[in-house]
């Protein structure tokens, strides 16, 4: 194939485009599961204070009321980490796939990408044009 011909088929700028943007959204992937996993981290360690305290309670207890109280406390604390981690979950993980919408989405719903349609030279097979 002479260089003139090549230069016309647009595959190798449409690869690396397209290499680009699925490095890109790796890059967008991973930030986003970093933020959702550092979160995690934070509202673990504040379960197991929390815990702590809630054990120290409930060991230290006079009586059946102070017993009582301090396993009421216990357990409407699993509750709120169970709401937390379920409030961080709704809204983390929509973030990230919003992200990577916007990313590979096309039209009004993300950003255009000029890459070139796979149809370039719909006379001639990739394998015909590979050939000459």
């Amino acid at each position: 194939m002479t260089e003139a011909k090549a230069s016309s088929i647009p595959v190798g700028a449409g690869l690396v485009k397209e290499a680009e943007l699925w490095i890109g959204a790796q890059g967008d992937l991973l930030a986003g599961v970093e933020t959702m996993i550092a979160g995690w981290a934070r509202r673990q360690q504040q379960a197991y204070e929390t815990s702590v305290r809630s054990m120290q309670r409930i060991c230290e207890a006079r009586n059946l009321f102070d017993l009582v109280r301090a396993q009421h406390q216990l357990f409407s604390d699993c509750l709120d980490w169970t709401v937390s981690e379920i409030r961080a979950a709704g809204s983390e993980i929509p973030s990230i796939t919003r992200i990577l919408v916007e990313r590979f989405g096309d039209g009004d719903h993300g950003r255009q990408r000029d890459i070139p349609s796979a149809n370039f030279m719909p006379d001639i097979s990739v394998e015909r044009a590979a050939a000459e």
